[in-house]
């Protein structure tokens, strides 16, 4: 697969991702398979608005590149958090809501809740670490809008090295279908619960330190 075919169209929501490749058509002849986004055409404040969408769709992709897992809670927080590289974003405040610590929190602050601030909590806490920053070269650094806005607004990109290793935990474990029950909305908390072991997994692996009061996620 060598495309991800954007298709801007009327649509009723921001953006949407396929995991699944179509045959894609360039010129009017069907030539390769494309992974497939679409995005709205009245998305207001381009281009800057428009890119994040596009960068929190091609997040999509590679989460499902890793697992075929979709909780909304895991796919959307974690999107929301990726798109940090394209926009302004208070990581220091967000990042102070803490880890749930009893199941009721799991589930009604985490679970019920697509844009939950655990991603957010989890990069506050690798950036505490010093976890080491994403060091893009100046020729991107430095690229702007044609607007003349700059493209990438956090440059440190805290907290990716671990959601990338969280990322290789989950596929190790995500694509053994003998641990999976299928994919459906009755079964979407007993998978949740496989995302959040490897978190745990991620968190145990990395050395983060929790602070006191939320060292019970490790026990849920």
């Amino acid at each position: 697969m060598n495309y991800i075919d954007i298709h801007v169209v009327s649509i009723s929501y921001n953006g949407i991702a396929y995991d699944k490749p179509y045959l894609a058509s360039f010129d009017g002849i069907k030539k390769d398979k494309a992974l497939l986004i679409k995005l709205n055409n009245r998305l207001e404040n381009f281009p800057g608005n428009y890119w994040t969408v596009v960068a929190h769709e091609i997040f999509h992709l590679y989460q499902y590149g890793y697992s075929p897992l979709k909780p909304s809670w895991y796919l959307e927080g974690m999107a929301n958090w990726s798109e940090r590289l394209l926009r302004k974003d208070d990581i220091d405040r967000k990042g102070r809501i803490l880890l749930p610590t009893s199941t009721s929190s799991l589930q009604n602050n985490i679970y019920q809740i697509p844009y939950n601030k655990l991603w957010y909590r989890l990069a506050f806490l690798s950036n505490k670490m010093n976890d080491i920053k994403l060091n893009l070269p100046d020729s991107i650094i430095k690229r702007k809008y044609v607007d003349g806005s700059p493209v990438f607004k956090d440059n440190s990109f805290s907290g990716y090295i671990f959601m990338r290793n969280f990322l290789s935990n989950l596929s190790l474990v995500a694509n053994d279908r003998k641990l999976l029950l299928p994919l459906n909305k009755y079964n979407n908390f007993y998978n949740s619960s496989i995302i959040v072991n490897c978190l745990k997994k991620t968190i145990i692996e990395s050395g983060i330190k929790l602070d006191s009061d939320e060292k019970d996620f490790l026990n849920l």
